[in-house]
Formats: structure tokens, sequence, C-alpha cells
């Protein structure tokens, strides 16, 4: 059994004082997933991203059973261990703080469940998809799920009355276009034998893939925002990941190193908000770990 197997088998068994668990039915495609409480919430903290964001968020949207303040990290057995660390404590490139680097003092987190969980899925897949442990096929549905809510956006304004492809067509013969398909990704048979061999010799493991899905990312964005100005409140938590790390760095994350903590925070923290994003950036000393989770080992 590897040391991070060790590690979360120890803390689920509670070896670590006030293990508690708590399980949540998670939406739409997703299964079960379990997050295992590592300590109780400080009283001069709050587990709770609202204070932080009410001002920001459109009024029509309700909290939610998923509302915390999650963090999703490529190195979850130091984060059990040591806390959550800016980039300038680590020295080295993150997940947050902005993707030009803007904020290397602050730790990015989200205030929904299912955008954590995006992450760590898109992550989760890339990092395997470079190692050859998946094939691209495998990528590409990957990234269909995760931005599944978006696409279907996407069709419900499609004008299928024009003779101009509509956004979510439009996306359908882009990605098509990305892979060297002959058709729309819609209309593609992934399960063609001859069209996996072809997509395996044209993206190798390696930084082909991880380009790939940039781009696939880049194509996914270009049709988004156009909607942006229409229907803010529908593409609200809808961008796509968006990796910040060079090809260098992300060549490093270990995949079975990525994991989600859910994280309390000290109530008088001054705090930076993206709310398209449902991002809050915090100062790393403002916040403690009180959860965690690793959903592939949870299968």
């Amino acid at each position: 059994m590897d040391p991070l197997t060790l590690t979360l088998a120890a803390l689920a068994a509670g070896v670590l004082s006030s293990t508690v668990s708590e399980t949540r039915r998670a939406s739409t495609w997703r299964s079960f997933e379990t997050v295992l409480g590592l300590r109780r919430v400080p009283p001069t903290h709050t587990a709770s991203p609202w204070p932080f964001i009410h001002q920001y968020v459109i009024a029509s949207e309700d909290a939610r059973d998923d509302d915390g303040i999650w963090h999703m990290t490529t190195d979850i057995t130091s984060v059990i261990n040591e806390g959550v660390l800016s980039r300038c404590q680590t020295g080295r490139e993150g997940l947050g703080g902005g993707p030009r680097n803007e904020a290397p003092d602050l730790v990015s987190t989200v205030a929904r469940h299912d955008a954590a969980l995006r992450l760590y899925l898109a992550f989760r897949s890339v990092t395997l998809a470079v190692r050859g442990r998946i094939s691209v096929v495998e990528l590409v549905e990957s990234f269909r799920r995760s931005n599944q809510d978006g696409i279907d956006l996407m069709w419900h304004h499609e004008d299928f009355d024009s003779e101009e492809l509509g956004p979510h067509n439009q996306l359908g013969e882009d990605l098509g276009e990305l892979l060297g398909l002959s058709s729309s990704l819609w209309n593609a048979d992934l399960s063609d034998p001859e069209v996996q061999q072809k997509l395996e010799a044209s993206f190798p493991a390696g930084r082909s893939r991880y380009d790939l899905f940039q781009k696939m990312e880049d194509a996914y964005l270009d049709h988004l925002l156009p909607m942006q100005e229409e229907s803010l409140d529908d593409v609200q938590g809808l961008y796509p990941v968006g990796f910040t790390a060079s090809w260098k760095a992300f060549s490093t994350i270990d995949p079975d190193q990525l994991g989600i903590v859910r994280l309390a925070a000290d109530r008088r923290a001054v705090v930076d908000v993206i709310p398209g994003e449902n991002e809050v950036r915090f100062y790393p000393e403002d916040l403690v770990v009180i959860g965690f989770e690793v959903p592939h080992l949870l299968r």
C-alpha cells in the first residue's frame, strides 16, 4: 500500500483526534463523495463562504448544500499535514493565486464543491493522460463530462432555423477539427477502433495531450463567453479550468496526490473575490483544513 493510501486509511480509521465522517450525495452524473473530517471549526472561523461572497453573488442564486470553502490541491499529503500554503511560501508554481501570478501570496478556493470537483477531475484526467494511463478518448470524454452543463447551455442557445452554426454545433465542429476528425465531435464514433488508433497516434502520451486539453478548453470558452452578455446568471461557474502552470511544472504533478480539502476561514479575513468563477482568495494564515476528500480512492 502506498504512503498516501496508508495516511488516508489511518485518518479514516480515526487515528487523528476528533475525526468525524460525513457523507453527501452528489448530483447529476457523480456518485457519492465522502468528506472526512479532521477537526472542528474554530470559534473564530467559519466553514461557509457566504460572509465573504454575499455582496458579489448574483441575487437569484440560493444557498446550496455543497456551499463551502474548498481547495483543490496537487499535494494532498502535505496539505493535510501542514495546511494550505501560497506560492510565495512554497517557492514553486501552484494552481491558485491567479493565472498571471498576480496574487502569489494568496490561496485560491472555490465556494462550491462541484467547482472543486470539476478542477479535480480535469487535473486527474490530464495528469493520467500525459502519462499514458488513460487514452485520448477517455481524456475527451472527461472534458465533455466536466463541461457538460456549459455544453448543454450552448445547445439551448442554438438557433436551429438559422443557416449559420450556433454555439453548440460550432463547438462540435471546432473540437472535431482539433482532434483531426472528419466530422463534428458530436457526430464522431469514438468507439471505432480506427478512430481510436488515429487519435493515439496523433496525440501520444506527453505534452501533446496537455496541449490538446488546453485547446479544447479555449474552444469551449470562445463559444461560452458570448453568452455572458445575455445571461451571466447561467454562465456563472461554467468557465473551464484553465491550467495556469507551465508544462514543465504540470508534468511533475503526481495524479495520485490530487485531492480536495475543505477549509474554515477566519471571520475577519480580507479576501479577493472573482465572482464569475465562484473563487475566493485568502491569505493562508486565515485558513485551517477541516476535512479532505480523495475521490479516486473512494470508488
